[in-house]
């Protein structure tokens, strides 16, 4: 080394500066130490420390236990990266006062009603994620014998092993937001007002609840009872000339006419056109909640 600095620096000015063996304004150095010397060991010393780490990292990408362990368990643990962090939805009003009684949870319950099995996928595989990742915490902290997201406590045994496995550690999506962003701008342009709303995972879980008992009350008798109106009604009976399918008779030969569920709501019949008739009191009596799928109704 010193024959290095000799060669490299021999007849120039610095060949004086680098003997000398003290420094200006400077403590006097130590016995048989020139400016070379220091700047050997200034230089030299933290040059030889950061090799030595460099080795060492090396050597644990290599040979580490640890390290070696956690990749094992990161292959093994397949979590879902099919889903986002965030999800963006914008919505444009056309009033202030639109914009101020916006109702942020109808519009999570329509359109998750849109499209159901996206939503659900995207909340099945946000839970899924969410129990593999407690279990693979609950391995790796077994595993290092310190906790992700945890500082790693100074001791004395491979230290720089636990540093490099938590750069490693696998971090899968668990908690997708959903974003709705509101806004209305006047006609003119000159003003813009938003309303903003995130949506966790356990919010959107409650939406599909609602959602899910929403299609159930539809599916219900109260539900399909319910749609018939005074207008449907007349509807359904001056597309039949205002007599009883059946029998032929009119309100004018003294009988009261009714409008009939084909298949009858107790069967899973839905209060629709195609499956209302108008029948006479008697006729509808004496059919009652009768249907044969295979002969005349």
């Amino acid at each position: 080394m010193l024959d290095m600095w000799h060669n490299l620096l021999s007849g120039t000015p610095w060949q004086d500066i680098l003997s000398a063996k003290e420094i200006p304004g400077l403590p006097p150095l130590p016995d048989g130490w020139t400016v070379e010397t220091l700047l050997l060991v200034v230089i030299g010393v933290p040059a030889a420390l950061l090799l030595l780490h460099f080795v060492r990292v090396i050597l644990i990408y290599l040979y580490g236990r640890k390290y070696r362990a956690l990749r094992a368990l990161n292959r093994a643990c397949e979590f879902d990266n099919g889903i986002k962090t965030r999800y963006e939805y914008k919505v444009r009003l056309n009033s202030r006062k639109q914009l101020e009684r916006y109702d942020f949870e109808r519009f999570f319950l329509d359109e998750y009603g849109r499209n159901p099995h996206a939503f659900g996928a995207i909340l099945e595989s946000a839970s899924n994620n969410d129990k593999k990742y407690r279990r693979y915490k609950a391995e790796v902290e077994q595993l290092l014998g310190v906790k992700p997201g945890e500082a790693v406590r100074v001791r004395f045994f491979d230290p720089l092993q636990v540093k490099i496995c938590k750069r490693h550690l696998r971090k899968p999506i668990t908690s997708p937001v959903f974003h709705c962003t509101a806004e209305y701008t006047s006609p003119k342009g000159k003003n813009h007002y938003s309303r903003t709303a995130d949506y966790t995972v356990k919010q959107m879980e409650g939406v599909a609840k609602q959602y899910r008992k929403n299609v159930d009350f539809q599916a219900s008798k109260a539900y399909q009872r319910s749609l018939m109106t005074d207008s449907l009604r007349y509807d359904i009976m001056k597309r039949d000339n205002f007599r009883c399918v059946l029998c032929g008779r009119t309100a004018r030969e003294g009988v009261k006419l009714h409008v009939d569920h084909i298949v009858p709501v107790a069967k899973g019949g839905l209060t629709v056109p195609d499956n209302l008739r108008t029948l006479c009191d008697q006729c509808n009596l004496g059919k009652s909640d009768k249907y044969d799928p295979h002969g005349a109704n």
